[in-house]
């Protein structure tokens, strides 16, 4: 009676492959967005990268997830054929000064999903300070204090209108200049506080606040007005 023989192949010795190409199919170019400077809540100039099929299958594309102070949009099908890429765009929104980092996550059916592209850049403001924070003045006088302003993050490049208020009555204030800009080493101006012998006396609370586009910061100055 012969005997019934039963050959094993093993997957490891034939050669076999399965589901995933041994190459990831594909490519990112370039992998990674470095941003200039950018003031706080404006939108940069668009950055590309392209998306690029190198398999010999088509790619499923099933989603597109920007992370940190970034937005993505792009042009890529659900089904991108072999050889063939898109673009996605990518632009900068920071929403604080400092570095910031993000990532665009790509969702698909190749080895490795999801592939990232590493973001980066650096948000811009400005801060505003008063020196002395506190002073007092007799009524009918005149004050100064000097008005600081500084670049946060890197050097701000726009002009920084200052404005104040929170005076009592029979006061007034003038700021010289009334605009600067920060730069990368800051700017001062000088505050000007005059009173009259009709000021009230007591002690007030004003306000120095410089604005920038949609940006505002504010700073307060302790003023004591006495009688003669």
């Amino acid at each position: 009676m012969a005997k019934l023989q039963v050959q094993y192949i093993s997957s490891c010795s034939s050669g076999l492959q399965h589901s995933k190409n041994a190459e990831a199919p594909v490519s990112l170019s370039p992998p990674s967005l470095v941003f200039s400077p950018l003031i706080v809540r404006k939108r940069s100039a668009p950055q590309i990268v392209t998306l690029t099929n190198v398999g010999n299958a088509v790619l499923t594309l099933t989603g597109f997830t920007a992370a940190g102070d970034f937005v993505q949009h792009n042009n890529c099908p659900a089904l991108l054929n072999p050889g063939t890429s898109c673009a996605i765009s990518i632009i900068f929104v920071p929403s604080a000064y400092g570095s910031r980092t993000g990532t665009v996550s790509i969702s698909d059916n190749a080895g490795g999903s999801p592939q990232s592209i590493v973001l980066s850049g650096t948000g811009v403001d400005f801060a505003v300070a008063a020196a002395p924070e506190s002073a007092t003045i007799l009524r009918g006088q005149s004050l100064n204090f000097t008005i600081d302003v500084t670049s946060l993050g890197d050097a701000f490049g726009a002009p920084v209108a200052l404005s104040c208020s929170g005076l009592p009555s029979h006061s007034t204030c003038k700021l010289s200049p009334a605009s600067v800009t920060p730069g990368a080493g800051g700017a001062a101006s000088i505050l000007t506080l005059s009173t009259e012998n009709s000021t009230p006396t007591g002690t007030f609370e004003v306000c120095i606040t410089g604005n920038s586009g949609v940006l505002s910061h504010t700073t307060q100055v302790k003023l004591t007005v006495n009688k003669h």
